[in-house]
């Protein structure tokens, strides 16, 4: 009978030694997962007790019975029994993708970072699912936990001792550099308020102290005007960490600073105990100061006076710039010759940006929103788009173990399989369902690439969230971004080629942007929806190119660098015109000049890669215009007649009758069939069952 009473427990001499030292294990284990704290900030790593420097959580069930080489059945039995005598208290926490049960002494408190999440950490990096204090701990060899590392960390998952609380607000804009100033600055050094901002930008007046604004200690690095050492690069604190970084305001060309608030104070403070001493690197801080100019005026940005630049509410010397950006190559060469002499170690930039899109007209809006609202072109995008993910497959086959290719295979197969069907049935297929099927297909070919990335040294966790950086405004100069090393050389081969589009687009005078797909929703970033809709067939292009030189290490993890952002997440990227980028550019001119197999005026041609996409441009201008002239299908709403791309743009389909709807209907399928003829979206495609002469455009 089991009671409350510990002379009630044990059974024989040796199970009472056997509960004696079950006990000590226990808690010994809980001591080794509390966590660790320097009594205060002049506290030495000296002082903290090092055998307690691990990853331990308490006891679990099977490592009392590893421990002591016991049944599973005869471990459970006694911690019943020692919960029951009041000796040990049990909870189950939260496990990857399971729970488990944990034991701590009874008199002891539970560490409270087990009641917390992964996902209320800051070391949670929740684009790559990863811990990123264990990944750049095991990237500078050390020892960490081999289940975190390894494993895709929950958001679930319960936190670890050298968790983090996550910040509550991440940025901070103040509207002008002398706001900015004002709140930042000491105010005993400086002098009379109105002489303060009188001459807020000049070198004559005493030196102001400026502090953090976030852990308000002294930043000596912002200088005498804050400007002229953030500029358009990044400037932290070396203390929390926090980030600064000047932007312009496009709705009134004035520069605003971003401040983003950081922990890298307690981050280095854990690292710190970890490593025994060890001083993590510091936050992305560029060396270099720049500015990017929106727009720029010859007689009012350079006058007389070459010592100083002044365009609109910046100013800068010279003799403290590394870079301009400009926006025209005809302001790069006026700024080039008139600094070449005095300032020859200036970069002047041209901003890595597309020629503006043609301005799309209200019935290529009209045509779009058409094809959208019948939905008759979702099926032939989506069934070319999984014939060129199919014939990928096949070119990789000889990176893919056959049982895996067989299977990737069959699997998108399948979806043709389904999407043919559905199409003979005539079941309409929208626009959620073209996107749920292509993001089925896409995971099937990352599933493929992922492994093989991996076996050559480029990391590549999930794609969906670790592929972008547009919502990070603080990202180093380069390339590409994106939360992996894998993703960063992927997102550079697909800007290469969504970029040779839009140079065939604004050739054609064809708009490609400010469309909405037909295929596509939204983005974030505004209605370019268009644009993906005939990119997403030329990307599966440059998986094969690319896997080969990643195979026969014509590209490199070497060539891809990193830097640590927000909340020490690593951010990779290539640096411009340096050896990552020359080389990637070397792979897309490979990529353009080879030959694939394509329809053009119904035949099927043998051409250049670059030759299929201007074609693909071209064919698509003609669609538009036998679209946008279906006049035979005009219906009047109240005795007026309108079009079909004008409704489709005025979206007053409820204003017509079900057979006014059908009619439209028809005489858009007619021409769409006619059209067969001259287009289709583009496959990726190496050969057909016959060879043709080369065509050219």
């Amino acid at each position: 009978m089991v009671t409350g009473d510990e002379n009630a427990f044990p059974i024989n001499k040796h199970q009472s030694h056997l509960v004696t030292a079950i006990l000590q294990f226990i808690k010994q284990q809980t001591l080794l997962a509390l966590p660790l704290e320097i009594a205060d900030r002049n506290g030495s790593i000296s002082d903290i007790d090092l055998s307690r420097v691990n990853t331990n959580f308490p006891a679990t069930t099977t490592e009392i019975a590893i421990a002591f080489s016991m049944p599973s059945s005869t471990t459970h039995d006694i911690l019943k029994r020692l919960r029951a005598s009041k000796k040990i208290r049990t909870r189950v926490f939260m496990w990857f993708k399971r729970k488990k049960q944990f034991h701590i002494p009874y008199e002891m408190t539970w560490p409270e970072y087990m009641f917390r999440t992964c996902g209320k950490c800051e070391n949670w990096n929740r684009f790559t699912h990863s811990c990123t204090f264990f990944r750049e701990l095991a990237k500078n060899d050390y020892k960490v936990d081999k289940k975190r590392l390894k494993h895709k960390i929950l958001s679930s998952l319960t936190a670890c001792k050298w968790e983090i609380a996550r910040i509550k607000r991440a940025l901070l804009t103040f509207p002008t550099l002398q706001d900015f100033a004002e709140q930042i600055c000491d105010q005993d050094t400086w002098w009379h308020k109105e002489k303060r901002k009188k001459h807020f930008f000049s070198p004559l007046v005493p030196l102001p102290a400026f502090v953090c604004f976030v852990c308000e200690r002294p930043f000596p690095e912002l200088g005498w005007g804050v400007l002229p050492l953030i500029g358009s690069s990044i400037k932290t604190c070396g203390y929390c960490g926090s980030y600064y970084k000047l932007v312009q305001k496009k709705s009134t060309n004035n520069y605003a600073v971003l401040v983003s608030k950081e922990k890298f104070n307690e981050y280095a403070e854990r690292y710190s105990l970890y490593t025994r001493g060890d001083i993590p690197e510091s936050n992305h801080s560029s060396h270099k100061y720049g500015i990017s100019l929106m727009d720029f005026e010859e007689i009012e940005d350079l006058h007389d006076n070459i010592d100083t630049f002044t365009s609109y509410n910046i100013f800068a010397f010279y003799n403290q710039l590394d870079y301009l950006v400009v926006r025209k190559k005809e302001h790069q060469e006026i700024l080039q010759k008139r600094l070449n002499k005095e300032f020859p170690d200036i970069d002047v930039l041209l901003a890595d940006e597309p020629t503006p899109s043609v301005e799309p007209t209200i019935q290529q809006k009209g045509t779009v929103a058409l094809l959208k609202e019948f939905g008759v072109m979702n099926y032939p995008y989506s069934i070319e788009l999984l014939w060129s993910k199919i014939n990928v497959i096949e070119e990789l086959a000889e990176f893919i173990p056959k049982r895996v290719f067989m299977s990737k295979q069959e699997k998108l197969m399948e979806i043709l399989i389904e999407l043919q069907q559905m199409e003979k049935m005539g079941v309409k297929l929208t626009t959620d369902q073209w996107n749920q099927l292509d993001g089925r297909a896409a995971k099937i070919i990352w599933e493929v690439i992922k492994p093989i990335m991996e076996k050559y040294g480029f990391w590549m966790p999930n794609r969906a969230s670790a592929r972008h950086l547009d919502d990070d405004r603080i990202k180093p100069y380069g390339l590409a971004h994106s939360y992996s090393s894998g993703n960063t050389i992927f997102n550079d081969a697909f800007r290469k080629i969504t970029n040779v589009f839009i140079e065939k687009c604004n050739k054609h005078k064809f708009p490609w942007n400010g469309l909405e797909g037909i295929c596509h929703k939204k983005t974030s970033k505004g209605i370019y929806g268009f644009l993906l809709d005939n990119s997403e067939g030329l990307k599966q292009a440059t998986f094969p190119t690319t896997i080969r030189a990643v195979a026969d290490g014509t590209i490199t993890p070497e060539m891809v660098k990193s830097a640590r952002m927000r909340k020490r997440i690593e951010v990779f990227y290539l640096e411009v015109d340096k050896k990552g980028d020359k080389q990637m550019k070397r792979e897309n001119e490979k990529l353009l000049s080879k030959k694939v197999m394509t329809e053009i005026l119904g035949e099927e041609k043998k051409v250049s890669f670059e030759e299929a996409i201007e074609y693909q441009v071209v064919s698509l201008g003609r669609l538009f215009e036998d679209v946008i002239w279906l006049d035979d299908s005009t219906v009047k709403i109240n005795n007026i007649k309108y079009a079909p791309w004008l409704i489709a743009v005025e979206n007053r389909w409820e204003e017509l009758s079900a057979e006014q709807k059908k009619k439209i209907g028809g005489a858009l399928k007619e021409i769409l069939e006619q059209a067969k003829s001259y287009f289709k979206p583009f496959r990726y495609q190496l050969e057909f069952s016959d060879e043709r002469f080369d065509f050219k455009l």
